[in-house]
Order: structure tokens, then sequence, then C-alpha cells
């Protein structure tokens, strides 16, 4: 995900599917080229290693490659576990998925047509799911550095500064 504050403008989003044999090579393969496609000042993804990450093996090595190949490439990097989404979100009162969901529909109001339901404990999480967890470890980025009250961006007030950045 690509975007830019103020206001939180997506400039690009979506979600990569990965299938076949040696999903972690195609998996580098898809990040690099988004990487070498939009060139980001920063690259923010989920910090895999905390204890309590449910991500699978695989996806913790595939976030091992996509760090190395950042750091080679001079593109700062930063990671932030679920917790800390978790805690950002919760100054507005979200605290599930959904309702994280929710507080990025009323920032970038963009994203609307992909907010996945509410989803019930047996289902499993849409391909949409994705774009808000990036959306989220954005946000949490920004947040966390001082570039967004997420309270005020909640709202929808401006005064942001301006930043570029992929997810």
């Amino acid at each position: 995900m690509f975007f830019s504050l103020p206001p939180l403008v997506p400039h690009d989003w979506g979600t990569k599917e990965v299938r076949g044999r040696d999903k972690h090579a195609d998996g580098m393969r898809a990040a690099k080229q988004l990487i070498d496609r939009f060139h980001p000042d920063v690259l923010v993804i989920e910090d895999t290693h905390e204890r309590g990450s449910r991500r699978f093996p695989r996806i913790r090595r595939l976030h091992r490659g996509i760090a190395l190949y950042a750091e080679h490439r001079g593109i700062a990097m930063e990671a932030y576990p679920r917790r800390v989404i978790k805690e950002v979100f919760s100054q507005v009162g979200a605290a599930t998925k959904y309702e994280i969901g929710c507080v990025i529909v009323r920032m970038i109001p963009a994203f609307s047509a992909w907010l996945p339901h509410k989803r019930k404990p047996w289902e499993s999480e849409t391909a949409a799911q994705g774009i808000f967890d990036a959306a989220s470890l954005g946000l949490t980025f920004f947040a966390n550095t001082k570039r967004l009250d997420i309270a005020q961006a909640a709202q929808g007030e401006d005064g942001a500064p301006s930043l570029m950045l992929a997810a």
C-alpha cells in the first residue's frame, strides 16, 4: 500500500496472492517488484517474531527476506507486532480487526468498499483483510512517529504532515 498525508489518500493498494510449489520464492519476487516499483521511504511490516505471533514459519521467513532486501536497497524498516497496533487503535475504542477496519474507513473513505464484514469465529478472514492489516501498520507507524494523531484523524480533522509510505 502506498499513501500520503494529509489527507490520508491511498495512491495504490491491493493484495498479492501467491500459489504454487515455491510460495517463498514467488512471495519474495512479488515483494521485490512492489518495492522496486514504489521506491518507498519506509517499509512497514508486521513483527512476526514477538512472542504470541500466530504467523506461520513460512511467513516469518518471508518477512525476514523482505527486511533484508529493504536493507540492501537502503530503505528504512519498521516492524510492529499486533499488540502495538491494538494499543494505537485502542485510543479510539477499536479492539477487534473489524473495529480497527471501521476506524480506517472513517480515516480513508476510499477503503469503504473493501471493509470485510464482521466475521463469525468459525469464518476465515477475507483477502481484503490484508488491505486493512497493511493500513493499520501504516497508521501505527504514523502514530508512533508523531506524524499523526490517531484520535484526531479518526474524526476526519486535518493537520498531519505530508509523508509517503509503503506498507
